[in-house]
């Protein structure tokens, strides 16, 4: 809210919604009073303005010598006021501006001109909002902030001619802000061969590689991260892991199994 009360201003993120009261003046002849509702990205389901003018009457004394009434549905400007030509005949207004908006309904006053001695009735507000107002539906929650990994598990096939094989994990974010991952190297965890091989070797086979460090995922954004098996000379299988960590209030990992199989045939 401004110091002299003429504005307030209420905001989620890029998205706000102004209340200004206002005067304006044209080469000393015409005259207007009164007071906007606008909206920056969001438009309002709906808004209103009640307005009270104040004029001189005597002895440095004011009184409501008028009021005025606004509304609107599903726009992103309302205004209310008055207008003469010639002389000032009002001095003030004082304006109640309702809006329901961005999943909530907001209200308050905003004024422009030289308080005074009011003698005679004040209009007393409205309570409440309209009952003809489209209905309320609250904001949609947060999404939870979190780091999706997929897939969940890489499995890795090689053969003679195709000693080698590289697949992609996709790291993407659902925060609102700016994180950083840490993504470790891969583990190599020596396991039995896999007893439906054609061969089953002694000893198993293959090790795992990858990118590693530390990555910067935008806001709602993505990061590929590239693993290698690499096999060994002969027949088998291997497992393996890669943790991949990041830092909230908390540290937060997620630890992704690898599997690699060598069948030793050459492709056809």
């Amino acid at each position: 809210m401004s110091d002299d009360g003429r504005e307030r201003t209420y905001s989620d993120g890029d998205a706000s919604i102004t209340f200004r009261s206002y005067r304006d003046t044209t080469l000393w002849v015409y005259h207007e009073i009164g007071t906007k509702i606008t909206t920056r990205r969001k438009n309002f389901d709906a808004a209103n303005i009640f307005s009270r003018y104040y004029g001189n009457f005597y002895a440095q004394t004011c009184g409501v010598v008028d009021t005025g009434d606004g509304s609107a549905t599903n726009d992103n400007d309302l205004d209310e006021y008055e207008w003469w030509i010639n002389s000032p005949s009002l001095e003030r207004v004082e304006s109640l501006c309702r809006v329901q908006w961005n999943g909530r309904r907001i209200s308050g006053v905003v004024s422009i001109g030289q308080e005074c001695f009011t003698v005679g009735t004040i209009p007393p507000w409205p309570e409440g909002y309209p009952e003809n107002w489209p209905p309320l539906n609250p904001p949609e929650p947060n999404p939870v902030q979190t780091i999706e990994i997929r897939p969940g598990v890489l499995e890795f096939h090689t053969r003679t001619s195709r000693p080698t094989a590289t697949k992609a994990l996709v790291l993407t974010s659902t925060f609102i802000n700016p994180i950083t991952v840490t993504v470790e190297d891969a583990v190599t965890e020596e396991t039995p061969a896999d007893p439906n091989l054609a061969v089953i070797p002694t000893t198993p086979t293959g090790q795992f590689n990858n990118v590693s460090g530390q990555f910067n995922i935008p806001p709602n954004g993505s990061v590929q991260v590239d693993v290698t098996f690499l096999a060994g000379r002969n027949p088998g299988s291997n497992s393996g892991s890669l943790r991949i960590t990041w830092a909230t209030d908390v540290l937060n990992q997620r630890t992704v199994p690898l599997l690699g199989t060598h069948s030793g045939e050459f492709s056809q």
